[in-house]
């Protein structure tokens, strides 16, 4: 009986360590699969954060970041609060005028002190142009490849196109009343960059800036939901001694704009009062 006990007791020791063994050789390639054993399944799958293919970046740390610029925020119609504009001469000083229209500005002045007509692009029905046309307000219309504003006499429309990054050559650009604008976004700001005016547009109400290369940089920025701001910067070589810049502030208004034209243009600085030809027709008459 007792080597029979003993021959179990090996047995016994002998299956435990057998068992034990096969332990330790599962956990070892679970641990460390060879070239031929499978994939190791623990961790993030595949195009996870943290995973094969997929972002390692952390979450953020600190106050989270504003939202990206949407440029159908600045669509509605604004009209002036706030502005440096005097009407119709501005004051000796306000732009750094050469000495040739300086003394454009100061006849201008002395006209207007006198009681005559300042002679401006409204009073003969041409359109403002830019920068003019955005003295007293605009309506914006925009979507994802351009915005539209529309303001001034006229009125003046220009295009804003917001995926181009070269003006047009200016040996193949026509000049115009609302120029070439390309708009990028530094930030929460809009800059307009804006080439290929027309010389005739005026640079202050009644002056024109005679200038083919008048180069004019906006800003434009929201710092409300109902408040716009427009910070511009004017560059001629004919008009101004250097760049000049003034803002203007704008609030937002519930009005989609009207149909403007001209009715009777100035002759010789007055009303043409010339009745049509054939005289007066009263209205109603049988024609």
């Amino acid at each position: 009986m007792k080597k029979n006990r003993s021959e179990e007791r090996a047995l016994a020791l002998a299956v435990m360590a057998s068992l034990w063994l096969a332990a330790g050789v599962a956990a070892a390639q679970a641990a460390s699969p060879d070239a031929n054993g499978p994939e190791a399944t623990s961790g993030p799958p595949p195009g996870a954060p943290g995973g094969p293919g997929g972002s390692t970046a952390k979450g953020p740390s600190g106050p989270p970041a504003l939202p990206p610029p949407n440029v159908h925020a600045l669509i509605g119609s604004w009209s002036v609060v706030q502005s440096p504009k005097t009407t119709p001469v501005p004051p000796a000083g306000r732009y750094p005028l050469t000495p040739e229209y300086e003394a454009r500005r100061a006849a201008m002045q002395a006209k207007d002190e006198a009681g005559g007509v300042i002679e401006g692009r409204n009073n003969r029905c041409i359109p403002s142009g830019l920068p003019d046309m955005q003295t007293f307000g605009f309506r914006i219309e925009a979507n994802a490849d351009y915005l539209t504003i529309i303001g001034g006499t006229g009125p003046t429309i220009r295009t804003v196109w917001l995926h181009r990054r070269q003006h047009t050559p200016s040996k193949l650009l026509f000049p115009s009343f609302g120029g070439e604008s390309l708009g990028h976004w530094e930030g929460r700001t809009l800059v307009v960059d804006t080439v290929g005016l027309d010389p005739t547009n005026e640079i202050t109400y009644g002056m024109a800036s005679n200038d083919p290369d008048l180069h004019i940089v906006e800003r434009f920025r929201l710092l409300s939901p109902t408040r716009l701001e427009v910070v511009s910067t004017l560059e001629s070589k004919v008009a101004l001694t250097r760049p000049y810049t003034y803002k203007y502030l704008y609030g937002r208004v519930q009005f989609n704009g009207e149909e403007e034209y001209c009715q009777r243009p100035l002759v010789n600085n007055e009303l043409d009062l010339t009745p049509p030809s054939g005289g007066y027709i009263p209205p109603g008459a049988d024609r």
